[in-house]
């Protein structure tokens, strides 16, 4: 026959006392069990779900299950091991051990940590049945609070980036797991950057899930949690082939002649920004601050396009006028670095280049000709809106300044630019590059009714933003 317990209320329950592991009676509460006992079966242990957290004072549900008809047990073997899988508590149990016993386990005094409790059940013959279960031991809460993704909507193909806000006690530093689906994304403690997690999304248009667990200890070198943390957050990425402009992105995309978005790709999302090819150099990071979303560069990465951004003069002639605007935040370099350098097919001298100084003070400099702003409040580490306009008339050129959508500063040149570096190349930051956050990098060069020049409405733009009318 088999002996079965019904939340608490045992007809003929098997549990055992033990010498280090004291057995105690559970009521109807958390710990209590409702058991099932499958066709087929001969023998079965229950106790804690595996990654259970467990708290001082709170008993481990426990029960045995048999069918006397099949299976007659003679002993049972119960051991705790620490984290380090040192064996802390052993006992072995048999005859009248195994009569009319409770239904809980009560834990000795322990250190907080992982623990895993086994349980070896014998008959005469040899083992029968056996249970592993790791658990946590610990008396402080932890709480995943949220999941942050950005962008909002992504990309096929592109990659996402999603940051946990966890509460967890002073002093911890706990385990996490990113999950797609059965896929572990990234594993690790929270001090060494699990705390965020980067996704490349599927190449198809969709909804895809994105979990996250909290263990408060590492498993064992070497090994996995086969079990989901009941400390789990889900939330889910959605991924379209035409997502819909965003508040701060540079619009429209038909008046720029180059424009990163910079939502997890390197795309040219210029309406002519297919003829130009972009990779990355070396491995630029993903990362968000406020209402930022970009690549964060340290000096070393960077994108490489495989073209001029800048655009040519009415037929062909020169340089054409353009607004380049750069939206992030950016920190003073330890030396010259370069936010944008255009080349052409010549050589490694930039025709146009747009650079900061350890002094605070950012460079322009366009066919060997140059001017300097005075930066500092724009180099520090704030988000801001950098515009500069390059403006040719009949006897030259002005490059004019703009923070957050104000003139800062005018240039005024004499003698105009007659080139062009038609099949140079282009670079955003890279190797002796700027080191700070890049949300949005553009260069306006003809306005809605197609007539060329610089962006007349940087102000205005910049205040719709500001104020919430886009």
């Amino acid at each position: 026959m088999w002996y079965t317990i019904r939340r608490g209320r045992a007809t003929k329950l098997f549990a055992l006392p033990l010498i280090a592991i004291l057995l105690v009676f559970s009521g109807c509460g958390d710990t209590s069990l409702l058991l099932q006992i499958e066709p087929g079966e001969s023998v079965r242990i229950e106790s804690l779900s595996p990654g259970s957290f467990v708290a001082p004072g709170e008993t481990v549900p426990f029960a045995l299950f048999y069918d006397e008809t099949l299976v007659e047990p003679e002993s049972l073997e119960i051991r705790l091991f620490d984290a380090e899988g040192v064996e802390v508590v052993f006992d072995e149990l048999s005859g009248s051990d195994l009569i009319d016993p409770p239904s809980a386990l009560a834990l000795p005094a322990l250190r907080e940590g992982r623990y895993l409790i086994e349980f070896t059940l014998y008959d005469k013959e040899g083992l029968i049945a056996a249970e592993r279960i790791v658990f946590f031991y610990t008396g402080t809460p932890y709480i995943l609070r949220s999941i942050t993704s950005f962008p909002s909507v992504a990309v096929p193909g592109a990659s996402a980036l999603f940051i946990a806000d966890l509460d967890v006690p002073d002093g911890k530093d706990p385990y996490l797991r990113w999950r797609t689906g059965s896929e572990v994304l990234l594993a690790g403690y929270s001090s060494e950057g699990a705390l965020s997690m980067q996704f490349a999304v599927p190449e198809d248009d969709g909804v895809y899930p994105v979990s996250l667990e909290l263990f408060p200890e590492a498993p064992r070198e070497g090994e996995t949690y086969d079990f989901i943390s009941p400390l789990l957050l889900e939330t889910q990425v959605f991924v379209s082939s035409s997502p819909k402009e965003g508040r701060y992105d540079l619009s429209p995309r038909e008046s720029y002649y180059s424009l990163f978005h910079f939502l997890g790709e390197m795309t040219d999302y210029a309406a002519n920004g297919s003829d130009r090819l972009s990779e990355p150099i070396g491995i630029p990071g993903l990362a968000a601050e406020g209402s930022l979303f970009g690549y964060l560069f340290d000096g070393t990465g960077g994108v490489l396009i495989d073209g001029p951004v800048l655009p040519p003069g009415q037929g062909g002639s020169g340089t054409g006028a353009f607004s380049l605007s750069v939206r992030g935040a950016l920190i003073l370099p330890e030396e010259e670095a370069f936010i944008l350098r255009v080349f052409d097919g010549s050589g490694e001298t930039p025709f146009f280049s747009l650079s900061s100084s350890p002094g605070g003070t950012m460079k322009a400099v366009i066919g060997g000709r140059s001017a300097a702003y005075d930066a500092v409040h724009v180099l520090d580490g704030g988000a801001r809106m950098f515009t500069l306009s390059f403006i040719p008339n009949a006897g030259g050129f002005e490059l004019v300044w703009y923070v957050d959508g104000l003139e800062a500063q005018r240039n005024v040149f004499s003698g105009a630019i007659s080139e062009y570096p038609a099949r140079g190349r282009s670079i955003i930051a890279g190797i002796g590059g700027a080191v700070g956050l890049i949300d949005e990098l553009g260069v306006y060069f003809i306005d809605s009714d197609g007539v060329p020049g610089p962006d007349p409405d940087v102000y205005a733009d910049a205040m719709n933003v500001r104020f919430g009318s886009r």
